[in-house]
């Protein structure tokens, strides 16, 4: 499918957009991607001497080496914080003021829909946020205690120690900032469940959090998931968004991690005759994203290459998204 086509299809629409997204809308502020040859996998391959560079993004890799897990993180965070919003999170930002957007959900860590001023969506926090972007796996600019759900903006200070492989604040009560909100985490403690690695049960299983505080980072088979978002909270409220729409976009998401390919069929279940079209400007993305499903042919997956920069800018000039008056102005409704 042509980005003109994808317009006209877009332009058509007579409700609101549902988006998904993943690293791939960063790119162009100059953020790597997870997947690509050069990328973050591959980066902390070298680092630490990985079979796989995903494993350091795993619970029992965190659990074990706590401080190379968010040494990295830290890393990460400090180049995400030189960087400014791009071409795809103004647009994003711009269709939500318009009405035009359901929710975004996004599978980013960097911040960057955030500091487009998009609002904020989390089903936990004592704050009470209800926006429209989901941010699925957290955000690489907060930490949070994982014992009493505080949550703190990260700063210069914090990140040098985590750089250093040193805890995020002093011993000292003093050393702590004011906290931004909590996030509710449950009064369960941390989950007690079996570790397991490469499928052999771990014998003496820490219980104890790794980290007292740490980035506010969703690992893979994450034990205190809760610190982070409300998984199950995400799941009901896409249950609830996607039969308000009938196109959702998937932007810069290579589903070649399983949590994308989990939201794809999640949301074909929940609506299966919905269009769904993925923009990506590598080949790839449309095999993986066939091969996320049972049965590819009772979807109707459609492929743009080309970059979510790219089709906000034909979107820009060839439909009325962005021109005056809003057509959609019931649209920015909330989510009930």
């Amino acid at each position: 499918m042509s980005v003109g086509e994808a317009c006209a299809l877009i332009e058509a629409l007579k409700k609101p957009l549902l988006v998904m997204s993943g690293s791939g809308i960063s790119a162009s502020s100059g953020l790597a991607t997870f997947s690509a040859a050069d990328g973050l996998y591959e980066r902390a391959r070298k680092r630490f001497k990985l079979k796989h560079g995903m494993d350091l993004f795993q619970w029992w890799f965190y659990e074990e080496r706590p401080a190379d897990a968010q040494s990295f993180l830290a890393r990460m965070c400090e180049r995400a914080m030189t960087c400014a919003p791009t071409k795809t999170h103004e647009a994003l930002f711009v269709l939500e003021k318009r009405g035009f957007l359901r929710r975004h959900y996004t599978m980013n860590i960097d911040g960057l829909q955030s500091l487009a001023g998009a609002t904020l969506w989390h089903p936990r926090d004592a704050i009470g946020r209800d926006g429209k972007t989901v941010e699925l796996h957290g955000n690489l600019r907060e930490l949070v205690d994982a014992a009493s759900g505080d949550v703190y903006a990260v700063d210069a200070a914090a990140l040098a120690r985590l750089k250093a492989n040193k805890p995020a604040f002093g011993e000292e009560e003093g050393d702590r900032p004011k906290p931004l909100y909590n996030i509710l985490v449950s009064k369960k403690s941390t989950s007690k469940k079996k570790r397991k690695r490469g499928g052999q049960q771990r014998k003496n299983a820490r219980r104890d959090p790794p980290l007292g505080v740490r980035l506010r980072v969703m690992f893979y088979d994450d034990h205190e998931h809760d610190r982070v978002i409300d998984s199950e909270a995400v799941y009901k409220l896409i249950s609830t968004d996607v039969p308000h729409v009938d196109i959702v976009l998937w932007l810069g998401i290579s589903f070649e991690q399983s949590a994308s390919c989990d939201y794809l069929r999640r949301v074909h279940r929940t609506q299966p005759d919905l269009v769904h079209l993925v923009v990506n400007p590598s080949p790839e993305a449309a095999f993986n994203a066939r091969s996320c499903l049972d049965n590819p042919d009772a979807a109707d997956l459609r492929f743009i290459r080309a970059t979510s920069d790219d089709l906000f800018a034909a979107l820009l000039v060839h439909t009325t998204l962005f021109n005056d008056p809003p057509r959609l102005a019931s649209s920015s409704s909330s989510s009930s």
